[in-house]
């Protein structure tokens, strides 16, 4: 993934500190870590995968998928907050249904 640093984990310490002495601080930090640095680029490698059929909201939902059930609200991109709503969670599952019902991927394209 382009311009994505593993190493890199600036990020990572900052939640850390913005939940220290919360019960569940590292599992909300390294969520919020993974909201902010692989939903997008996610939804952006199954969109290239997909030979770019749809516009990129359309893949949105799949970087999501893991992280929604955790009650995650928006994530930073490239230092910009965006926000998920219900509303906008919602339109992501409709998409990512467009995009499963009328994909030519058979799941063996990674092999």
């Amino acid at each position: 993934m382009k311009g994505l640093d593993p190493n890199n984990r600036k990020n990572l310490l900052e939640w850390y500190f913005r939940y220290k002495g919360d019960e569940y601080q590292s599992e909300y930090a390294q969520h919020q870590h993974m909201a902010d640095n692989y939903v997008k680029p996610i939804a952006e490698a199954i969109r290239k995968l997909d030979n770019d059929s749809y516009p990129l909201e359309y893949y949105m939902g799949y970087g999501w998928d893991g992280l929604r059930k955790y009650g995650y609200d928006g994530y930073y991109d490239n230092g910009k907050w965006t926000t998920l709503d219900k509303s906008t969670s919602s339109e992501y599952y409709k998409k990512q249904k467009t995009v499963n019902d009328n994909t030519k991927l058979n799941g063996n394209e990674c092999n």
